[in-house]
């Protein structure tokens, strides 16, 4: 085959490594609490396009892994080179089984505008709880591309755990932002306290769903036609900068 993928965990290398023979995810050294540190890298294949760098827990047949608690967030080190015009994302998504289907009971992202950290950094996703249920499933996703991608984006992870919510990074500096779903309607309500350019919902492995041109500081948006599950609002704001939620559409 050529690569390795990580134990435990999944990559788009299947879809690189047989095109280009280079790899979308690669394990780099030294890490920030061991030896080695995942790097995921976007890739312009011939015959493909943009390929975002992605890695997400999970195994040959589901994504995920057993987890039955509640943390308050997913902690780590990152490192990560974003161009202007890009942005990436680390996310926790928990799912439960139930009724036979599994449903989305909570969530958070780290949305990583343009811009470098070349040194190790803490960061902290808080995870936002949907229902009161406990999850039987987790997932950790980390993309390199959440925009039109830009290739040589590239987002380093290392010392992944869960527990405790210690800084608030998700949203840049004095960019207020509230999304919300509107009950019985299927529309999304966005409120932010910067002038808005642009809407993209997401889904929390990256894929694009929808995107919207906005105006002001208030939008809403039709989401009914998305199938029921936990999606991301990403917010190009006019000055260039972004900000990201989490929403549950049901």
């Amino acid at each position: 085959m050529g690569y390795n993928d990580p134990d435990g965990w999944l990559t788009w290398n299947v879809i690189s490594w047989p095109v280009g023979a280079v790899l979308s995810c690669e394990q780099a050294s030294p890490g920030a609490a061991g030896t080695y540190y995942a790097k995921v890298t976007t890739l312009d294949l011939p015959g493909v396009g943009i390929l975002p760098g992605l890695i997400f827990t999970g195994g040959q047949t589901a994504a995920g892994f057993p987890y039955t608690a509640r943390p308050d967030a997913l902690n780590g080190k990152y490192q990560y080179n974003i161009p202007g015009g890009d942005g990436g994302m680390i996310a926790a998504s928990f799912t439960k089984w139930t009724g036979g289907q599994q449903i989305s009971v909570g969530g958070g992202m780290l949305s990583i505008p343009p811009g470098s950290q070349s040194s190790w950094a803490s960061f902290s996703v808080e995870i936002a709880w949907f229902t009161t249920d406990f999850p039987d499933t987790a997932t950790v996703t980390v993309m390199s591309s959440t925009a039109d991608g830009v290739a040589g984006s590239t987002i380093s992870v290392d010392d992944l755990s869960f527990g405790a919510f210690t800084s608030v990074n998700e949203v840049p500096a004095g960019t207020p932002m509230q999304v919300s779903m509107l009950p019985g309607t299927g529309v999304l309500w966005i409120t932010t306290g910067h002038q808005m350019a642009e809407l993209e919902v997401l889904d929390t492995s990256g894929r694009l769903h929808a995107r919207q041109t906005l105006r002001g500081l208030v939008a809403e948006t039709d989401v009914s036609g998305l199938a029921n599950g936990t999606y991301i609002a990403r917010i190009r704001f006019a000055d260039g900068t972004y900000a990201s939620r989490m929403f549950v559409k049901y």
